[in-house]
């Protein structure tokens, strides 16, 4: 019966067969709910849909913000949204975090670049850092640290250097900081906070990194090798002091943590470093993929 009806319900209306923007607000609003049901194949057949036609699709996508956003201009206070607005990526992700739907998050943001046709280009900065932080907030309160890593992704970029953007970072800093109260708020899960935590570490990692290498340097190398090279052992000499810095988190309890401060301390201990490395084993993973890829990115300046 509730199949049935559930049928009927994504059925369209005759009227929306001869609009079609409704019908693409219908399609969509139809996304979400099988985001939230966590029902993987109705996202799949909606991306499906839409990319059949995708140049009259993002067309028509296109026109609705257009005509939402003069229709509501005046009503919008540029940090929130009303329901019956056209879906955007934010709507999708947040849904997504506040369901827990790790695949479906995963699918969107690793199989996909459908949610890069839902961006409303209106979209003031200050909406889009609160509906990040709101998505953010929803994956640490249900203990999903791994959306939040995934989101972190998204945003920040492709991995590859050329992708890297000093705005996005900055933006992600100010993100992770806002977010972090929210995080301390789930020190129960330890490990969560730890990631967090190393996440935020890793963040600045990146903006110092980026710093170091000129822009300039980067779209029209110079013919000798030299600076270059020069530039790549920087980003290494960088890279050896985050990767031996003390990132660790102390422990609320002083004498466990004197205790846990000697264990880490003692590098002969092969064991207390093991430890360690599992522990924070985000941040120190993502800093050796970064600069992996970097080096690679660049390998052939450095050939004699």
């Amino acid at each position: 019966m509730l199949q049935s009806l559930y049928r009927i319900w994504k059925k369209p209306a005759k009227s929306e067969e001869q609009d079609p923007k409704k019908a693409l607000k219908r399609k969509l609003q139809i996304l979400l709910n099988a985001v939230d049901k966590g029902v993987i194949e109705d996202v799949k057949d909606v991306i499906e849909w839409f990319e059949h036609d995708l140049l009259r699709n993002k067309q028509l996508l296109a026109d609705l913000y257009t005509l939402e956003n003069e229709r509501n201009g005046n009503e919008r206070n540029g940090n929130e949204r009303n329901g019956n607005e056209c879906i955007t990526e934010h709507d999708v992700i947040i849904k997504a975090c506040e369901a827990k739907q790790k695949n479906i998050l995963y699918y969107l943001l690793k199989e996909t670049h459908f949610l890069d046709y839902l961006v409303d280009p209106s979209v003031s900065e200050t909406e889009v850092h609160n509906q990040r932080k709101k998505a953010i907030e929803l994956a640490l309160r249900r203990d999903a640290f791994c959306m939040v890593e995934m989101l972190y992704d998204h945003w920040c970029g492709n991995l590859f250097w050329i992708g890297h953007d000093i705005l996005k970072l900055e933006a992600l800093e100010k993100l992770l900081k806002d977010a972090k109260q929210t995080a301390e708020k789930n020190k129960h899960n330890q490990q969560m906070w730890i990631n967090y935590h190393c996440l935020t570490e890793f963040n600045t990692f990146q903006i110092e990194l980026h710093k170091k290498l000129s822009e300039e340097s980067r779209e029209n190398p110079p013919k000798d090798n030299t600076p270059k090279a020069t530039s790549l052992a920087g980003v290494l000499d960088i890279y050896n002091q985050y990767n031996k810095k003390d990132i660790r988190l102390p422990h609320d309890c002083k004498n466990i943590e004197l205790k846990m401060q000697q264990n880490f301390e003692d590098q002969s201990s092969i064991y207390f470093k093991a430890k360690f490395n599992v522990m924070y084993e985000v941040y120190f993973r993502k800093i050796d993929f970064n600069v992996s890829l970097l080096i690679l990115e660049n390998l052939f300046y450095l050939r004699r």
